[in-house]
Parts: C-alpha cells; structure tokens; sequence
C-alpha cells in the first residue's frame, strides 16, 4: 500500500509510448495503479518485447506513475514476459494470427499463474489478438482500445 498522499494531482509521463501515449492511456485507465487514497498496488503482468523498447516504455511510464502517486521509492509491482520478437514477427508476416494468439495467450496464462491481477499488452500492433488472450486468462486485461476510448471521453 502507499501511503496517503494529499496536494495537487499530476499527470503521468506525457512523453508516452514511443510514437504514441499507450502506456499513458494505461495508466489512466485507472484500474490498477496504486490510487492517492492508498489502495494496494496490484501485481500488473506486462506482456512484452513486441518491441522491446514499448515494453520499456510501458514499464517506465507506470513505475513514474506509482512514484507520483506514492512518493519516495515505490515503483509498481511488475511481472514482465518479453517475448523474443523474431519468433512473434514471422507470424505476423506470414498472417499467422491464430498461431500469435495461441503464443500470446498462453504467455498471459504463465503472468496470471505468477500471480498478476491484471495483463497489460505492451505493443498495438498484436491487439489483433487479445479476444484470444481475453479468452485464456481470468484476470482483468487491458485491451489499448478501451484505455483510449476511456481517454477521449
């Protein structure tokens, strides 16, 4: 749990996600950082390395998030599953969707058996998949069109 902060809420990194704010829209989805009112941290599963460098950026930007809301040195309760990407691309390539979902699913089933509470995507492009993602866990999943629609509401 963090402690009880008080003051003027902040905003997240507004760098977000290399090319774009997916890991700022996470973070504002609001349904899993710790809260200002001091609500537990949940364990987050980041379901990554499509590229590597989203899955850092999504890391970078939650952990500043649950700085800001928790002060001192928290940082969010993580498990991170970085897939190799040259095994994910020529799936992608040779529109191989359903052997990707296959893969994707069963790498957020070994996060929820690590305990995450919820599964976070760290890529766009893979989102093709996550019905079949959705489908294989029975924790909360992140799904980038809902945290953007969320947004611009």
């Amino acid at each position: 749990m963090c402690p009880r902060r008080t003051g003027r809420p902040g905003r997240a990194d507004r760098a977000g996600a290399i090319g774009g704010l997916a890991p700022a829209l996470v973070v504002f989805h609001g349904a899993f950082i710790a809260g200002d009112g001091g609500e537990p941290v949940k364990r987050i599963g980041l379901l990554g390395g499509m590229s590597w460098e989203s899955s850092v950026e999504y890391e970078r930007v939650i952990n500043r998030e649950v700085q800001r809301r928790c002060g001192g040195v928290a940082s969010a309760d993580l498990v991170v599953r970085s897939l190799d990407f040259s095994v994910v691309e020529p799936l992608q390539a040779t529109d191989r969707w359903s052997d990707a979902a296959d893969l994707l699913a069963s790498e957020a089933v070994l996060l929820e058996r690590a305990g995450c509470e919820l599964i976070v995507l760290c890529t766009n492009t893979m989102h093709r998949v996550a019905d079949a993602i959705v489908a294989a866990i029975g924790v909360p999943f992140i799904h980038i069109a809902d945290a953007t629609a969320d947004a611009v509401r």
